[in-house]
């Protein structure tokens, strides 16, 4: 029921307090969420120095959500294996950089909804979220 008490608005800098207000007229308490996305190549999960750069968003002192992905390619155990070591990856690099890291999750291959094998390159990825709680805070 969370969900229903929460509204997430991913902002994106252009939004003024009057437009939000506008908006969502509701008065309930809003999470500004900063969302980051690494890909990686095929088989691996060492993060490229550019993907890393990525990651720059987040500062010390702030909770991560970060979960691992995988193409359909290998067995489901081997996808598993490969997404959770790409998370742990980015964990590590956030870490080092003061990031406080809430949770972890490997997802394998179970949400790569690309048609096509050309497509694959898309679900090899970590997806690092900020999360702020239950709470949230007020508008502006």
């Amino acid at each position: 029921m969370l969900s229903l008490l929460i509204s997430v608005l991913i902002y994106q800098g252009d939004a003024s307090p009057d437009f939000v207000r506008a908006k969502f007229p509701e008065g309930k308490r809003y999470v500004y969420a900063k969302r980051a996305t690494i890909y990686f190549d095929f088989d691996s999960y060492e993060v490229r120095k550019e993907e890393a750069g990525k990651l720059s968003i987040f500062r010390k002192g702030e909770e991560v959500i970060v979960s691992g992905f995988a193409s359909p390619e290998g067995s489901r155990t081997y996808n598993y294996s490969l997404s959770e070591r790409r998370a742990l990856s980015v964990a590590d690099i956030l870490r080092s950089r003061g990031v406080s890291v809430k949770s972890i999750s490997s997802e394998g291959e179970d949400h790569c909804w690309v048609p096509g094998e050309r497509f694959f390159k898309e679900c090899r990825k970590v997806e690092v979220e900020e999360f702020h709680g239950e709470e949230g805070f007020g508008l502006p």
